[in-house]
């Protein structure tokens, strides 16, 4: 096995293992989840800026975390929480923005530290959702059930990757088709084998968490791969951010969709 394939490989288990430990936070509390969250838009924020190479890097990642620890807070406290009380931390957070913009002297790439700074804002607003969907009720086991769903689809699919990539998903990918299947057929069965254990789910509801979850990380999984393999950064710094991305990226833009999808299958 080559340095190469070990880091490929390595990717998608490191994603596995951070959403079967955000789903164990999620069986725990609100708080620790909230906790655990946090901690993976940190480190988002950090290389999402990085791999940017975004002027004012410094200011927009204290705008960012700022608003992602307030998201965090005002839904994890609230009863019957929900990914809309969001929506007023997102707007302060876009203002505070414009205003540091304004105030950096000289201001460079203006444009794109804004659009960095909102877009990892973004970031941080799709793994709050995993912390709305705990507050539903049997939320706890809904979120656990999307997460494991992803996880599984991840490490899987990579470790398949590594028998082969023919056919590739798409045109020069390292992502190969065979491993996209058996990772979507793992999430599925673990879905189901969870949501049969889960009172609050049932093998139905768990599968569908799950499966759905599963596909919005593989897809962004491919996306963050194609950059990796067609694309990459032209300096080390940049190429290096994409590492962190690689495996958080894929956890985190799953969580609107299991959030939705939470909120209409618990009723």
């Amino acid at each position: 096995m080559s340095r190469a394939d070990l880091s490929v490989v390595g990717s998608g288990f490191a994603a596995g293992v951070v959403a079967a430990g955000l789903a164990g936070l999620a069986l725990v509390g609100t708080p620790v989840l909230g906790a655990g969250v946090f901690v993976v838009q940190v480190v988002v924020a950090l290389a999402w800026l990085a791999a940017l190479d975004t002027r004012g890097s410094l200011g927009a990642f204290a705008i960012t975390i700022a608003a992602a620890g307030t998201m965090d807070a005002i839904i994890g406290a609230t009863e019957g929480p929900s990914i809309g009380q969001a929506a007023p931390v997102v707007a302060i957070a876009l203002a505070v923005s414009l205003l540091h913009q304004l105030s950096r002297r000289p201001r460079p790439g203006a444009t794109l530290s804004l659009a960095g700074t909102m877009s990892a804002l973004a970031f941080g607003l799709c793994a709050a959702s995993y912390v709305a969907l705990r507050g539903e009720t049997g939320g706890d086991q809904a979120v656990a059930a999307a997460l494991l769903g992803a996880g599984v689809a991840l490490a899987v699919g990579r470790l398949a990757d590594l028998a082969t990539t023919r056919p590739a998903i798409a045109p020069g990918s390292r992502r190969g088709l065979l491993g996209i299947v058996l990772g979507i057929g793992a999430a599925v069965g673990v879905g189901a084998v969870y949501g049969s254990g889960a009172g609050a789910l049932g093998t139905g509801v768990g599968l569908r968490l799950a499966v759905i979850a599963a596909v919005l990380a593989v897809i962004a999984d491919i996306a963050v791969d194609a950059v990796l393999a067609q694309a990459p950064p032209p300096d080390e710094r940049r190429l290096s951010a994409l590492t962190p991305l690689g495996v958080l990226l894929p956890v985190v833009l799953a969580g609107p969709v299991a959030y939705v999808a939470g909120r209409i299958l618990l009723g």
